[in-house]
């Protein structure tokens, strides 16, 4: 999966029966807890069951099993009733059809990309006709000891799915109708639009200053095309002020993109590379001001040592988060 709601790997691919390691109880340690909260560990009742990390990490569309963040994933203690009980008058709107939109509502307004529940096994194949392709739900976990089987759910690749037939497509027209789209993944309302839904569109500049990663970026921004104008004070700096600023509006593009790289990059090599051009774009300013100028300021080595120390620990610390919550999803939590 390439990105969150579209399935690109059939059903059959699925891990077969026996594979997956028996279900044990695990007490994460008091170290190994600083790094579950937030992620998709830290929901109460997931915790109870042992979850194929694999699988979760391919649905939610995320590239590490450490980022699936517990905002973004819900559990249903009732998809067992759900399937049990849905009828040809769900889509006309039953109960279940009117809760069931209430939920797809939630997932598209919280940027929902992943819901699991417990399901009886005899189910299965009947929540997967109700979802109109198999791929849609996954087994993900072991099985309980009573048959029933951990099940996974793209919420946004299922509208992707009801919005090719009329029918369900006339009832997502029906339960979205004024959903906000503030806070809506891009592939959540390019889904509302092809389903001919009535949502509450939001303009991209609305969307993008509630967005925390465009919020990050601007703050560094503005920072990064100021950051060298201080030192043009120092005594003893013979150049000119505004080549100095000229070199910080350059640079700052660049210097925005590594920070955020640096940080957030999904790739370990687009992180290395972010480091990388961090460093060059705020060294740059400071390389003219020693060229023209004496009294180097001694901040910039050790504020570039410290961007090197602190791409390596934040590298380790998401190995490690990667691991803790990977063996708190495989094992039963006690």
């Amino acid at each position: 999966m390439n990105q969150a709601g579209s399935v690109e790997r059939p059903s059959d691919a699925e891990k077969p029966a026996g594979t997956m390691p028996p279900c044990a109880s695990y007490t994460p340690s008091a170290v190994d807890r600083l790094f579950i909260p937030a992620s998709v560990a830290d929901i109460p009742e997931a915790s109870r069951y042992c979850w194929d990390a694999d699988v979760l990490l391919e649905l939610s569309g995320a590239d590490r099993i450490g980022e699936i963040s517990a905002r973004r994933t819900q559990f249903f203690d009732d998809l067992g009733d759900l399937a049990d009980e849905v009828t040809d008058s769900f889509f006309s709107l039953d109960s279940w059809g009117h809760a069931f939109g209430h939920r797809l509502r939630e997932a598209v307004e919280r940027r929902q990309t992943l819901w699991l529940g417990i399901l009886p096994a005899h189910l299965l194949e009947k929540l997967r006709t109700f979802a109109g392709d198999p791929a849609l739900v996954r087994v993900a976990g072991v099985p309980l000891d009573d048959g029933s089987l951990p099940v996974a759910i793209n919420p946004i690749a299922l509208i992707n799915q009801w919005k090719t037939s009329e029918v369900t497509r006339r009832y997502l027209q029906r339960v979205l109708t004024g959903a906000d789209s503030l806070r809506a993944t891009r592939t959540a309302i390019h889904a509302l639009r092809e389903a001919g839904v009535a949502f509450r569109d939001r303009s991209f500049a609305i969307r993008m200053m509630v967005n925390p990663t465009f919020l990050a970026y601007l703050v560094v921004f503005v920072y990064s095309s100021l950051r060298a104008l201080p030192v043009a004070f120092v005594p003893g700096f013979h150049g000119k002020v505004w080549v100095l600023w000229s070199i910080d509006m350059i640079t700052a593009i660049p210097y925005t993109w590594g920070v955020l790289a640096m940080v957030a990059g999904r790739t370990f090599f687009k992180r290395v590379m972010g480091l990388i051009v961090t460093i060059v774009t705020f060294v740059s300013p400071y390389v003219y001001f020693w060229m023209h100028g004496r009294h180097y300021p001694p901040m910039v080595i050790v504020f570039v040592a410290a961007m090197i120390i602190g791409a390596i620990a934040l590298e380790g610390f998401r190995w490690w988060r990667d691991r803790v919550v990977k063996r708190t999803l495989v094992n039963s939590v006690s």
